[in-house]
């Protein structure tokens, strides 16, 4: 609604299992978050990780998301948040 973009925000923190470092980017008006911030925070990682190890920062680790599992919530058609069975 409106004529301006989305803000595009992200949000992270590396490495996975141990984190030394957090960011976030909020870039206004500018789409989503995978379209300018994530871009932008990759940039400060590879500075980052170029000075304190002297090396790149590794790939990024996706997961694919699991199903709901019984006690989780949902929203409705309604809008409403609901438990899933």
């Amino acid at each position: 609604v409106g004529k301006n973009k989305d803000h595009s925000w992200f949000v992270s923190y590396a490495p996975a299992f141990k984190p030394e470092i957090s960011m976030v980017a909020l870039i206004e008006n500018s789409g989503f978050g995978n379209q300018h911030a994530a871009p932008a925070i990759r940039k400060v990682y590879e500075v980052y990780y170029r000075k304190t190890r002297h090396e790149e920062p590794p790939g990024a680790q996706i997961a694919q998301a699991s199903k709901p599992t019984a006690g989780t919530t949902k929203k409705t058609a309604e809008g409403q948040v609901a438990q899933t069975q």
